[in-house]
């Protein structure tokens, strides 16, 4: 039996041998080969002389067996020491080690870093961004001006490069508000840049149609939409409306970031989204970076590469502002800014709305303090006059004035009135007496004229 299986198999391995001659696969072979041989005489020595009973049926079902054994390892070993094997499993051109003068190009970059922006400091180009606040914190307004921008080739805020120069495509699916509102916002806006929406017909478009995100399906016929129409920026507001999946999930959130980065890549267009940040005090705000404000998993933010977070500034006069910090993986000209909005109605009764720089959030808070701090002591002067004027009013009408009277006049408490009796004395509108400060003729005169100060 062992001498019909090794003359079965011999000629096979050698014309496998033939066929390798010349690569790294013969001297493999060629070295199991021997070894083969070696363990068939081994069998022969150990196995009865040719005097013995013919094999059975199993014993030939054994041979067939062994020699298919040994072709399929022949064929294994052939295939794994021979790199040009046109086997499925091996690919025929290289995927992921190309040359490098691919991957750098004959030049190196230009230092210029327009390239690397749509809009400066707010859209990188061709990347994905992230754009995130509270409720009611104004960024539906800043996506719907920041299309405008892009879509008509003007700057943002008046002071943000625009880098296409030129119009370029615009395309915004805002879920947020209703159709009618978003339609209002998108007029008002183009009025305060002196523009009609209507002639960006052919580089602004908005929709309210919704898509999920990573479906398979969405993605490819979205991924298709922008290829074909190949806007410069996409919005998207917002990506909870937008996510299939868990925000808090990290493995649902990093599904998410892939398809995000895909869909730029695909497209070439930079794909911004508006998400929401945690709620929080004041105290809190102040804590927390604007990173960890972020609500969700933390792949959004690390996938975006510039991210901006805005904040509502609290304006005593009524006035709406917005603090708006941005930081990523690009270098950046303006870290903090703040955002104001301005509205007026024109003489057909027409809203216009335009967003305005207001200038670096050091700079405005600084501004802000200095107010607060005069607005304070004038309701601190305007206050003290009007004590004095009480007791001025209290000694004459009464001949007299102590500090237990003008606290029941509600001037204050005994300490605030006792400094209001020291102050006018110490101008000579009051005089001490036995029974408490009269009225001097300075005082009568200050009181008739209003000259307390």
């Amino acid at each position: 039996m062992v001498r019909r299986v090794a003359a079965v198999i011999e000629p096979k391995v050698r014309a496998t041998l033939k066929s390798l001659q010349g690569t790294r696969a013969l001297d493999a072979a060629a070295v199991r080969w021997p070894a083969r041989r070696s363990w068939a005489r081994a069998v022969e020595e150990e196995k009865p002389s040719a005097s013995s009973p013919p094999c059975d049926d199993a014993a030939r079902h054994h041979d067939v067996e062994s020699e298919r054994s040994f072709d399929a390892f022949a064929a294994r070993d052939a295939h794994a020491d021979n790199p040009t094997s046109t086997d499925e499993s091996t690919p025929r051109e290289p995927r992921w080690i190309t040359p490098l003068i691919g991957f750098l190009g004959h030049e190196e970059p230009s230092d210029d870093d327009r390239d690397d922006w749509v809009i400066r400091d707010a859209i990188p180009r061709g990347e994905p961004s992230l754009l995130a606040g509270p409720p009611k914190s104004g960024k539906t307004w800043m996506a719907a001006d920041l299309l405008l921008s892009i879509a008509s080739g003007t700057t943002w805020l008046g002071s943000f490069e625009n880098t296409m120069i030129e119009p370029a495509r615009a395309f915004g699916v805002l879920l947020e508000d209703s159709e009618r509102r978003l339609r209002k916002r998108i007029w008002q806006l183009a009025r305060g840049r002196g523009i009609d929406p209507r002639l960006l017909q052919d580089t602004l478009s908005i929709t309210r149609k919704p898509f999920g995100m990573p479906d398979r399906k969405d993605m490819a016929a979205l991924t298709g939409e922008l290829k074909l129409w190949k806007p410069a920026v996409v919005i998207v507001d917002n990506l909870t409306r937008t996510m299939a999946g868990d925000p808090n999930a990290t493995k649902e959130a990093a599904a998410f970031g892939r398809a995000w980065m895909k869909l730029c890549q695909d497209s070439g267009a930079a794909i911004c989204f508006l998400h929401h940040t945690a709620k929080a005090g004041t105290d809190d705000r102040r804590k927390r970076s604007p990173a960890d404000r972020v609500r969700g998993s933390g792949d959004f933010v690390a996938t975006a590469r510039n991210v901006m977070v805005i904040d509502p500034l609290e304006i005593e006069n009524g006035e709406k502002r917005s603090i708006v910090d941005v930081f990523g993986n690009l270098d950046l000209r303006r870290e903090s800014f703040v955002i104001g909005y301005e509205s007026s109605d024109g003489a057909d009764g027409r809203r216009s709305v335009r967003l305005v720089d207001c200038g670096d959030a050091c700079d405005v808070k600084a501004e802000m303090r200095e107010q607060r701090k005069a607005r304070r002591s004038e309701v601190k002067e305007s206050t003290g006059a009007a004590r004095e004027r009480a007791a001025l009013y209290e000694a004459l009408t009464v001949g007299k004035v102590t500090a237990d009277a003008l606290v029941k006049a509600g001037v204050g408490s005994q300490g605030t009135a006792s400094k209001v009796l020291t102050t006018l004395r110490e101008r000579g509108h009051l005089a001490r007496s036995a029974a408490g400060h009269v009225l001097t003729p300075a005082g009568s005169e200050a009181l008739r004229s209003g000259g307390v100060q």
